[in-house]
């Protein structure tokens, strides 16, 4: 969009400063049409009612010097010297698209960043170290099925005495939940230590490491408990 300008000193130059609001106005609007419409300084008779002009303001900018009257309307004196003409508009226009375009290609051609093979051998990234690799490596053991020939080992043992829960009845119980529910673990050494660890004491003693003894009514009720709560963190 091209600017209609005007200079800062036109305030109080001699063609200016006699001349009437409505003149001053005119002259103002006229040229902002001019350079909107690339008509180079033309301001036809029928655009005078477009911009409000009253009856002898085009006349007084005339007598001012500030316009000549052309054919079939009025110029604005010396547009070519201060205003850029129609021809320099519409040829930096052109350009502007010109630019557009090319730059329009350019982005079109270019392969993306994601797609272009980088021949230098400075990596575009961080080679990462061998310590930030070390645990990506390392792969975590399947969950699989209690397995038939698994026993509880010493520590099994040990934590039952010292928790008083019968190990033998926690075993069974605890071999019975994992079939009915098809549970698969990583470790089964410490899914029973859980187990056990929130297993409730018997009341009895622990029968670990000697006879099985027979249950009774305290003791299933005790079991079904250990149950329920043994659901909540097996498997998790």
């Amino acid at each position: 969009m091209p600017w209609f300008k005007i200079d800062d000193g036109f305030w109080s130059h001699e063609k200016v400063i006699e001349l009437s609001p409505d003149a001053g106005w005119l002259w103002t609007r006229a040229g902002s049409y001019c350079a909107h419409q690339l008509t180079d300084g033309v301001v036809k008779k029928p655009v005078l009612s477009l911009l409000g002009a009253p009856p002898g303001a085009a006349d007084e900018l005339v007598a001012a010097g500030l316009w000549d009257k052309v054919s079939g309307g009025f110029q604005f004196h010396d547009w070519v010297q201060y205003q850029p003409t129609r021809g320099e508009v519409e040829s930096k226009r052109e350009a502007w698209r010109e630019r557009q375009r090319k730059a329009r290609e350019s982005r079109r051609d270019t392969p993306s960043e994601s797609h272009v093979e980088s021949t230098s051998p400075v990596p575009s990234r961080p080679v990462p170290s061998p310590s930030s690799t070390k645990k990506s490596g390392v792969r975590r053991k399947a969950e699989v099925a209690l397995p038939a020939d698994w026993q509880p080992n010493a520590s099994h043992v040990q934590l039952a005495r010292e928790r008083g829960v019968d190990g033998r009845h926690e075993e069974a119980q605890f071999r019975a939940h994992a079939a009915a529910n098809d549970r698969r673990q990583r470790d089964w050494d410490a899914a029973f230590r859980l187990w056990l660890g929130r297993a409730r004491p018997s009341g009895g003693g622990s029968t670990v490491g000697g006879g099985p003894r027979k249950p009774t009514p305290g003791d299933r009720a005790a079991a079904t408990l250990a149950l329920a709560d043994g659901l909540k963190g097996i498997g998790s």
